[in-house]
């Protein structure tokens, strides 16, 4: 597996790109030895469109990404004091943190869809924020 940078690469390109990048990289590295590598980039599957807008939102640097991370290990602590006996009220305002930023990020990963011409359907907008919240 290539380490020089054309995975992550391959993962911001614009979708439609993808699978012709992702072949071409795969003939690459079978033509420089690694079979193994190839054989590995070839089984990557085309993003859907909503994890391919949460790799943009990473692959720009987005402060709000950066938000996110630092609002979910606020809750993460609000939570862990919360069952040693600390106070409700951290709980809740880690959660409206949390909340603002998915929002944030939700609203910025509508406006890329519609930059690289992809429909922002709600059910493609939920997908976004539920995968948000995850990470």
């Amino acid at each position: 597996m290539p380490s020089d940078g054309r995975i992550e690469k391959l993962f911001s390109l614009p979708r439609e790109e993808f699978t012709s990048a992702r072949n071409a990289l795969a003939a690459d590295l079978s033509k420089a030895g690694d079979r193994e590598g190839a054989d590995t980039v070839k089984r990557f599957r085309k993003p859907t469109v909503s994890a391919w807008a949460v790799n943009q939102l990473a692959q720009r640097g987005e402060q709000g990404v950066r938000t996110l991370l630092s609002a979910g290990a606020q809750l993460r602590q609000a939570q862990t004091g919360l069952l040693k006996g600390g106070d409700a009220k951290k709980l809740r305002e880690a959660l409206a943190a949390e909340a603002e930023a998915v929002d944030q990020l939700v609203e910025t990963a509508a406006a890329t869809l519609a930059e690289a011409g992809h429909g922002a359907s709600e059910a493609i907008l939920r997908r976004v924020a539920t995968t948000l919240r995850a990470a």
